[in-house]
């Protein structure tokens, strides 16, 4: 438990802060000059409270505990933006305050910043634009901001400075925006004056904002960084939006108020601060009993907006164990039997018979056997995970020793695994040499505009679109397409012929942090759509592999629908009886759900590829004309 203190704790930020920091387990001492205004929130009870005037510093009797952390949120005079008080009495007594916190053993700092210390720059920012402040606020802060970076310069702590954006929530000003529309609303007003609307902004909610400062004390860097959502919003979407979420009907009396002169028209920072959250680790190694391991891990997405290309930043290979419990076979799927043949079909017109093929990452080995069965190509299959006794699979992985002369290396569903992708590419370049590689993998495209969240796994390090799939190559004999029901897409290329294109821009440092709700904005209302249809009825999940493991996972999170399921169905034997890693559902067969499940239940079909599949089961039987939800 690490010790952390708070100033300005009881301020619109603080308040929000705080509590999340009680959650993820730090110790907090609030510093502040009134205890009784602490006391008046419900977290009181989870801190210390230390007396702090910010005019004579923290009282000598009061240790700091070494190594601990400083938030520093106090500022005091605002929303005078144009007060002297910000440069002669707030800057030199946050100086001086901060200084002496990591004179006493403080090893991590982080200061509240604004987005005004931007000045009348115009468009998106980064935290590298140079600052150029207009008010006396913004210039105060900005002061500070370099007086610490000088203090840093022979100092041993980190210092990170968060420039906040336009955040809103419960605590807010009784001026701002917001509040004041809320007044109007609740007092019955017909009508709202504001300005004409059309400034951009970036607007972020309060408890996003605390999430990602907390989230930055677990980076250990120094640097600044924007607290924003990245997204820009004119100010009179954001207040319509704001109306249709109270169901109101008020007007809006447009161009009342001139725009202000310290802000350019539009502005809005480039998100630098991450989202981590926690998924199972393997939702494809179902859980032998209740009371197995039940490991999760780390989510933080980024994203590669060139290459329109999403990366898990906080995949960590060694939370990764394919053993003998992983069970990521579909060939028990007459639907993924007919992909498989399809694939191969395509891979005939393009290779000769008697082609070696080389199935790198080949899994359980269900399409080596259906080449041999097929006998037009010779395969051998590479995968340190194989559990079967094929001669023609060797259990392990290749590696820099090894040399294969190959007339096709096969790549399915292995290189969004892998971390570096173009890098694992370059070393299979040195293996196979000159030789045309076939790479399946998901597509990005299909999970955004289907809006899948539950595709998004710890499993996956990489997500590709179809322009980042062709941009590993500069190969112009390539063949790429879609294909099952797009939910997948293929490249047949040169390996010789890896591209520059996509390495260049993946090693830029032009990326974006997305929250999970800026990328699936959908996800809570389709989780309670179901858990509103679902009142007094019992779900069923087709579907126990990484769909419907992390659907329920989100559910979970939620606390929606989990409780009302009363098992999973799945058709592969080796998850029959166990339970789903995360919720620990029971997973049975459909045998068991036919003669489970009544017409009144609920059945979500996690994969819409498999939908017809699992319908035609129905045909005919008392569950013909149950609910089905299709996700």
């Amino acid at each position: 438990m690490k010790q952390i203190y708070v100033s300005g704790a009881t301020g619109f930020v603080g308040r929000h802060v705080v509590p999340k920091l009680v959650k993820h387990g730090y110790t907090v001492t609030v510093l502040g000059r009134h205890q009784n205004k602490v006391e008046e929130f419900s977290w009181s009870e989870d801190v210390s409270f230390v007396p702090l005037d910010l005019q004579t510093g923290l009282g000598p009797e009061h240790e700091v505990i070494d190594g601990s952390i400083l938030i520093h949120l106090a500022w005091a005079g605002l929303p005078n933006y144009n007060s002297r008080h910000h440069l002669e009495e707030n800057l030199p007594q946050s100086l001086r305050f901060i200084q002496d916190m990591v004179s006493r053993g403080v090893k991590h700092v982080f200061v509240g910043g604004t987005c005004f210390e931007f000045g009348q720059q115009f468009g998106p920012l980064t935290s590298a634009h140079e600052p150029k402040p207009v008010t006396v606020y913004a210039r105060a802060k900005d002061e500070l901001r370099k007086s610490l970076e000088d203090f840093h310069s022979d100092q041993d702590f980190v210092l990170q400075w968060g420039r906040m954006f336009y955040l809103y929530g419960p605590g807010q000003s009784s001026r701002s925006l917001l509040s004041q529309l809320d007044r109007a609303i609740d007092d019955g007003s017909s009508s709202f004056d504001m300005s004409s609307g059309e400034q951009i902004r970036d607007f972020l909610r309060i408890d996003a904002a605390a999430d990602q400062i907390v989230e930055l004390l677990t980076y250990h860097e120094t640097g600044t960084f924007n607290i924003c959502s990245g997204v820009p919003v004119s100010v009179r979407s954001f207040v319509e939006d704001h109306v249709r979420k109270r169901g109101a009907s008020i007007s809006l009396s447009l161009g009342i108020y001139p725009l202000p002169n310290y802000e350019p028209l539009a502005f809005w920072g480039v998100r630098e601060v991450g989202e981590t959250y926690l998924l199972p680790s393997l939702p494809n190694a179902p859980l032998a009993d209740r009371d197995a391991s039940n490991p999760v891990a780390p989510m933080r997405l980024r994203y590669q907006p060139t290459l329109h290309f999403l990366e898990n930043q906080a995949f960590d290979e060694r939370l990764i164990d394919y053993g003998s419990n992983y069970q990521n076979s579909q060939a028990y799927s007459n639907r993924f039997m007919q992909h498989m043949q399809d694939v191969l079909t395509h891979l005939k017109t393009f290779f000769p018979r008697n082609s070696l093929l080389i199935d790198v990452g080949c899994g359980m080995g269900a399409f080596v056997e259906m080449v041999q069965r097929d006998g037009y190509f010779r395969i051998k299959g590479f995968d340190a995970s194989y559990q079967g006794e094929n001669l023609a699979i060797e259990k392990r992985y290749l590696t820099s020793n090894d040399r294969i002369d190959a007339d096709l290396v096969i790549l399915r569903h292995v290189l969004e695994h892998v971390t570096k992708p173009f890098s694992f590419l370059s070393d299979l370049s040195k293996i196979f040499s000159s030789t045309p590689i076939y790479i399946e993998v998901p597509s990005l495209d299909w999970t955004l505009q289907n809006k899948a969240f539950f595709d998004i796994t710890f499993e996956h390090v990489n997500y590709f679109s179809q322009r980042a799939l062709q941009a590993l190559f500069n190969d112009p004999q390539a063949n790429h397409d879609l294909c099952f029901d797009d939910q997948y897409q293929f490249i047949i290329a040169d390996l010789a012929l890896l591209g520059s294109d996509f390495e260049e821009h993946y090693s830029s440092g032009d990326w974006h942090l997305p929250a999970f709700s800026d990328l699936f904005p959908n996800m809570g209302t389709t989780i309670d759509e179901i858990d509103h249809a679902a009142q007094g009825k019992q779900v069923y999940i087709w579907g126990a592999a990484t769909k419907g493991c992390l659907f329920l996972a989100h559910c979970k999170a939620r606390g929606k629908i989990v409780d009302k399921v009363t098992f999973a169905v799945d058709i592969s034997p080796e998850k029959i009886g166990k339970y789903i890693p995360g919720t620990l559902i029971a997973i049975a067969n459909p045998d068991e759900f036919m003669q489970s499940a009544s017409v009144d239940d609920i059945l979500v079909i996690v994969n819409p590829a498999y939908e017809e599949e699992i319908r035609s089961k129905l045909l005919g039987t008392q569950l013909e004309n149950m609910v089905i939800y299709t996700l």
